[in-house]
């Protein structure tokens, strides 16, 4: 298939004999003879590097706004999806397009490795993460109610649960919202007040689905990862802890002298207090407590 750089040195059509191929000698004489044949098969005569290649694909007319402005195009025989734009180039620029191409033909790896490139994977997630098991990025699944029938109804708690939350002090980023088919449910039977968040669901049936919400979101301020060490003799962390209504752990006290104050937990403490947000434990050993 035609790559980046190849320089035509030669058309015909597929149905031409070997000696009947137009040489590209002017760049006009290349695109009134393609323009003539539009849609159809042909051979393009192409040298890559120190090779003289025939490859065989379709050529295309692409107009624009009038028929002066008009884009050539090869579509390969082989791969519908692959297209190569034919333009005027130096010799310079097609070379520099020749190596390019080059690396990722050669290139047997994926991401960025195709580009010939090498990416610390490891030492960017323990630079620019908070924790190598973070990922910063959480979502909560909102199912329907009993009798809530249109999807617009779990929207509306959704984004309520999300206003209650910042409002009360947790400090969250809005990401995304979207839907989300739940199949196979069984059936739950609930009293009293409905249960929260993802166990809100009640009267489905097995093999049955409902239409949930996702929410995405990030944390407002930062994660900043501690680790508390307790001492000789110590059997508490020194930090009382409660959950807010919509389900997020909050420190609501630091105990000086403990192993949270040589943690460095007192300044995040006070300087939440001054901000007038909540202190919100979002992991415990990789493990995410966020709601």
């Amino acid at each position: 298939m035609p790559l980046p750089g190849d320089i035509i040195e030669g058309v015909a059509e597929l149905a031409a004999a070997d000696d009947s191929i137009v040489q590209a000698k002017a760049w006009s004489e290349i695109t009134l003879f393609l323009g003539k044949i539009d849609g159809q098969c042909i051979w393009l005569k192409v040298r890559r590097g120190e090779s003289t290649l025939k490859l065989r694909g379709y050529v295309l007319v692409e107009r624009r706004r009038s028929n002066l402005q008009k884009r050539l195009v090869v579509r390969a025989a082989s791969d519908d999806r692959h297209l190569a734009v034919i333009a005027e180039l130096t010799l310079a620029r097609c070379t520099e397009l020749q190596e390019m191409s080059r690396r990722m033909v050669n290139s047997g790896s994926c991401g960025y490795n195709q580009m010939g490139l090498q990416y610390d994977w490891k030492m960017k997630v323990g630079t620019y993460l908070p924790d190598s098991r973070s990922t910063v990025v959480s979502s909560i699944v909102f199912m329907p109610l009993t009798r809530e029938y249109r999807v617009e109804a779990t929207i509306v708690r959704t984004m309520a649960w999300f206003s209650a939350a910042v409002s009360s002090g947790i400090p969250l980023v809005f990401v995304n919202i979207q839907t989300e088919q739940i199949r196979n449910l069984e059936r739950r039977n609930t009293s009293g007040k409905d249960l929260t968040c993802s166990r809100q669901l009640d009267g489905y049936v097995g093999n049955q689905s409902a239409q949930g919400v996702r929410l995405w979101y990030l944390p407002g301020i930062a994660e900043v990862p501690l680790e508390l060490t307790p001492g000789p003799g110590e059997a508490r962390f020194g930090i009382d802890i409660k959950r807010t209504d919509e389900g997020f752990v909050s420190i609501y006290s630091v105990a000086k002298g403990t192993p949270a104050e040589r943690a460095g937990l007192v300044p995040l403490f006070e300087q939440a207090k001054q901000s007038e947000h909540h202190l919100v434990i979002s992991r415990l050993e990789g493990k995410s407590l966020l709601p």
